[in-house]
């Protein structure tokens, strides 16, 4: 029966809402199974994606998206994906660059997940260093430490291989880009090329300003190799 007076904000479901409910995983990894499926779940990834990172650019008033109170938007749809199917790993490593991190509940075990699921691939490695660097969020290092078994047994050695300098690289590339916001926001007469000129270990802006893993991959920079020598020396 229709209930006059209720608006669309106070109106709640007659049960518990559980967006991780049995019902709600099974129909996502079915989804996953299913290939025919794959290029339209993509395309509406793209879109939540798109809307999230505009949500988070009207500031703090909106308080992100939420599906409950610990569950992000979209978290239980790219979570069971990207634990059931490697095509779905890069999607979720993107949604770590939107989600609150720093009330992160569920991404470590989903990350551990996935790499129990897939071992170490392109797509994986590219998921930890998304996790370090712009997702590392309460449990991001913890994450890493956790890999290092696996990384260890799939390398032998990690310091030294491509993965780590990319990782170390990436790390330092958005350092520097978040402290270059911080003065043009501040000072409008600073620009990038000018810091260059005083640290000319820098890399390139058109490096900074390119996709998340461009082709062309800044040297990493001897403070982040050392950052993460430091991890494996707590080990």
């Amino acid at each position: 029966m229709l209930e006059s007076g209720k608006s669309a904000t106070s109106w709640t479901p007659p049960r518990e809402f559980d967006p991780w409910n049995a019902t709600t995983r099974a129909f996502w990894a079915r989804v996953a199974r299913n290939p025919d499926l794959h290029q339209q779940i993509k395309s509406w990834l793209d879109q939540v994606l798109h809307m999230l990172e505009r949500v988070n650019k009207m500031g703090r008033a909106t308080e992100g998206l939420w599906e409950l109170d610990e569950t992000q938007f979209a978290e239980p749809a790219i979570s069971v994906l990207a634990i059931a199917h490697p095509d779905f790993v890069p999607y979720y490593a993107r949604f770590l660059t939107v989600w609150d991190m720093h009330h992160e509940v569920s991404q470590k075990d989903v990350i551990s997940q996935i790499f129990a699921s897939h071992g170490i691939t392109e797509a994986t490695e590219n998921l930890l260093i998304a996790r370090i660097v712009d997702g590392v969020g309460q449990y991001g290092y913890d994450n890493f430490c956790e890999m290092l078994p696996l990384l260890q047994e799939h390398y032998g050695k990690i310091e030294g291989t491509d993965f780590y300098k990319r990782m170390a690289a990436y790390h330092h590339a958005a350092s520097v880009s978040s402290y270059a916001r911080v003065l043009q926001n501040k000072f409008d007469n600073y620009r990038y090329d000018f810091l260059r000129d005083k640290n000319p270990q820098l890399p390139k802006l058109s490096e900074l300003l390119a996709s998340f893993f461009p082709e062309g991959q800044p040297k990493p920079y001897e403070g982040d190799l050392e950052l993460f020598d430091d991890l494996l020396r707590k080990q």
